[in-house]
């Protein structure tokens, strides 16, 4: 059976506290991390070897080539041409041309890299399941395995020097190296939730975020932790701050939380339903952007009091499938100007239908769909949306 997955993109003008923006992804897979080198170029990591690159802010974001098929949690980047990846069964990527090509670095280890991070173009750490924690000197030629005793899953990692940085994870876990990873202290965070990202403004000022709305604060780089008051329920995934006292946090169930003052007060921002925005990064206090699942991304403009989508529809129109050819998925993206009866469906050289992917009711908005072509042979094919008042029809190339 011919499958497809359907995903809704909401339109308009909301009133809330900040400007976030969506921006069309080339797919809807999910988004774990995002990394941008400056205001322009940016990559994100995701689902199945998912990596999708910008050189425009996100106005316009491409497929690259990751290699592989396996999960990429992390994705860090440390100057424009200079970036890492982690991920699943102890996958560690590199590039040096900006994503045009990876090569795979040796871990030497099989269990899942959740975080990746790097001080500078040599020194950096990777962390993740039961407690694995790498080093390496070289720029990942090489990579030094420690193990953290008690086994707990290790989520994110940051470090403010080459010899101080802190990780978090599993069952409330913080803990410091100051001599760059040979020796690790654990340190209270009085919580046992999971941590799932850290993140410091300066050696002493930091906050760790996790699940059951927890954020903590420190401002003697660890010693204590104190915890702030969220107004949230939702797991807190990635948190990352401009300076000592403006910072973001991203949510399940779509929501962004901000801080204007290091954390003693945040508000909470629902910018897409039932989401959730895996990770959140920022390049200055105006400019930042959040991913998640579905291919989701927002990006954050500053100096405004709504959400607006950048694809509200004020046509009807039909995309061309990205990419193409395809082997074996593609994505049709269309608008609707208005409500209407949907139908889009897909047909062979000769007419014949091969698959309806649409046929409902739907609002106006703008909507994007996965066609899966595995059990068709290669050739050329047709895909048609037809509403109340219009029909327009694309070709597209299925190439194995």
């Amino acid at each position: 059976m011919l499958k497809s997955v359907f995903l809704l993109v909401f339109i308009g003008v909301v009133s809330i506290k900040a400007q976030w923006v969506s921006q069309i992804a080339p797919n809807i897979r999910n988004l774990y991390s995002v990394s941008f080198a400056d205001a322009n170029k940016g990559w994100a990591a995701g689902q199945y070897g998912t990596l999708i690159h910008t050189s425009n802010g996100g106005s316009n974001w491409e497929l690259q080539s990751s290699g592989t098929s396996r999960m990429l949690f992390s994705v860090f980047f440390i100057n424009a041409a200079t970036g890492w990846i982690a991920g699943e069964y102890g996958t560690i990527l590199k590039t040096t041309d900006g994503g045009g090509t990876w090569s795979g670095q040796t871990s030497g280890m099989m269990d899942d890299l959740r975080s990746v991070f790097f001080i500078d173009v040599n020194n950096g750490f990777a962390a993740g399941k039961f407690g694995s924690v790498l080093r390496t000197t070289d720029g990942g030629n090489t990579w030094s395995l420690y193990i953290y005793p008690g086994m707990k899953w290790l989520l994110s990692t940051f470090f403010v020097s080459a010899n101080t940085g802190w990780i978090c994870g599993e069952a409330g876990i913080i803990i410091k190296t100051t001599d760059g990873g040979a020796n690790w202290n654990l340190q209270t965070s009085g919580v046992s939730v999971y941590l799932r990202s850290i993140y410091f403004s300066g050696v002493n000022t930091g906050w760790a975020v996790g699940d059951a709305g927890t954020i903590l604060k420190t401002t003697d780089a660890g010693s204590t932790w104190v915890a702030q008051t969220s107004g949230v329920t939702n797991r807190v995934l990635s948190v990352h701050f401009s300076d000592s006292n403006i910072g973001w946090a991203s949510c399940d169930g779509g929501k962004i939380l901000r801080t204007t003052n290091g954390g003693t007060n945040w508000t909470s921002e629902i910018i897409i339903s039932n989401m959730w925005l895996n990770s959140v990064t920022f390049v200055n206090s105006n400019t930042g952007w959040a991913v998640g699942d579905g291919g989701t991304i927002f990006k954050y403009t500053g100096g405004s009091t709504s959400v607006k989508d950048d694809r509200s529809p004020e046509m009807f129109e039909l995309c061309q499938n990205f990419p193409n050819p395809f082997n074996p998925t593609t994505i049709i993206s269309y608008q609707l100007e208005e409500d209407s009866f949907v139908e889009l469906s897909v047909f062979d050289v000769i007419g014949k239908a091969v698959t309806r992917l649409v046929n409902k009711k739907q609002s106006r908005g703008n909507y994007r769909v996965e066609f899966d072509a595995s059990e068709l042979s290669s050739g050329v094919y047709f895909y048609n949306l037809k509403t109340d008042q219009n029909s327009i029809t694309k070709k597209m190339v299925l190439l194995r």
